[in-house]
């Protein structure tokens, strides 16, 4: 078992470390846009394919209404810091990974559209399914705020592969 290395380097971050971090910052906000849209088309789809009558819903009662709200927005709000967490133990390992965090991102915002069809479709009730996907601006929120790299985290890497 490896012991944990922890900085003692009072010195701000170099400029590199900045710049990447603003650099992951500015792509993470890009990638959740990109996320938000595909939640819009989802929910406009599902919206579309309920108010037209081209779908009409499987279950209209109230009571599966509150069950899939409280189960799917459970698993939405449940993911929200899982998913934070894990993109940012990804950033902080390489910069490598960089790519796949914002990836990811776009994937993360975009669930919440998934979450929220099912409501429309299978319910026809607007107003919930999107009280369901519009968490897709918290987690896009939550990501941009939450997962650049510390800074100073390549010097801690770098550190810690010296010795």
């Amino acid at each position: 078992m490896g012991t944990m290395k922890v900085s003692t380097d009072s010195r701000p971050p170099s400029g590199d470390t900045a710049a990447r971090a603003r650099r992951l910052r500015r792509h993470m906000l890009l990638s959740g846009a990109l996320g938000l849209v595909g939640c819009a088309l989802v929910c406009a789809l599902a919206i579309w394919l309920v108010s037209s009558g081209r779908l009409e819903p499987w279950f209209p009662q109230r009571w599966v209404v509150w069950v899939l709200v409280f189960l799917l927005g459970g698993f939405s709000l449940a993911e929200i810091p899982l998913m934070v967490f894990a993109m940012r133990r990804l950033a902080v390992e390489r910069t490598e990974n960089q790519g796949a965090v914002t990836g990811l991102n776009a994937l993360y915002v975009f669930f919440a559209g998934v979450y929220g069809a099912p409501v429309f479709l299978l319910t026809g009730h607007i107003g919930w399914g999107l009280a369901l996907s519009s968490l897709s601006l918290v987690r896009l929120i939550a990501s941009w705020l939450f997962v650049a790299p510390p800074p100073g985290a390549d010097q801690m890497q770098e550190r810690d592969g010296e010795s």
